[in-house]
């Protein structure tokens, strides 16, 4: 049986990926909330800026960063998966939008 909360990221098994990003979760419970909101927040964030700005422009990669900053609270494990390398994104990585 595994654990409610896992406070050490680095030792979760709760974990989902999307977009060539793995993101951990300390609890089941902030994965469930992560996997049933982010698509609702990423269009709705999206179409403010497209809005705001006028500008037609797709910032899905971070915000879903951003919305994962926003579930999880006990720590930051993103994995990005780019040909057959997996990258450790830092919490201070840096979106290049071209």
């Amino acid at each position: 049986m595994s654990k409610r909360v896992e406070y050490d990221i680095y030792e979760s098994d709760y974990y989902y990926r999307i977009n060539g990003y793995t993101f951990y979760f300390s609890s089941m419970f902030n994965r469930d909330r992560f996997i049933t909101k982010f698509s609702k927040f990423v269009k709705e964030e999206n179409n403010k800026i497209i809005v705001k700005y006028h500008v037609n422009i797709d910032l899905t990669q971070y915000l879903l960063i951003a919305f994962y900053k926003k579930i999880e609270k006990r720590g930051f494990r993103v994995l990005i998966h780019k040909n057959d390398d997996i990258i450790s994104l830092e919490e201070n990585y840096t979106f290049n939008v071209r």
